[in-house]
């Protein structure tokens, strides 16, 4: 998650925890989220909730964060999300 250096709109899902078996685990979900390196704490934990769209609101810890898919760059506005050329 380090890797992002500037807003990014992101398409994640939580790990699932070690040990526990695939029978017991409910199905993975994903989640729409802005990832903002300035909200980054020391302790390894990053805020959502703050940008529009996020569908996880709170202090998440970035080791359990998986990163499916990178949607694109936020913008100045907040709002708009723009792709990268690929």
């Amino acid at each position: 998650m380090r890797q992002i250096t500037k807003p990014t709109c992101c398409i994640v899902h939580f790990k699932e925890p070690e040990g526990v078996p695939s029978y017991a685990l409910p199905r993975r979900i994903h989640y729409q989220v802005t990832i903002d390196p300035a909200k980054f704490s020391a302790g390894g934990f990053v805020r959502f909730g703050d940008a529009q769209g996020d569908e996880i609101t709170g202090w998440q810890p970035q080791d359990l964060i998986v990163i499916d898919e990178i949607l694109g760059q936020v913008q100045e506005d907040g709002v708009t999300v723009v792709r990268e050329a690929a």
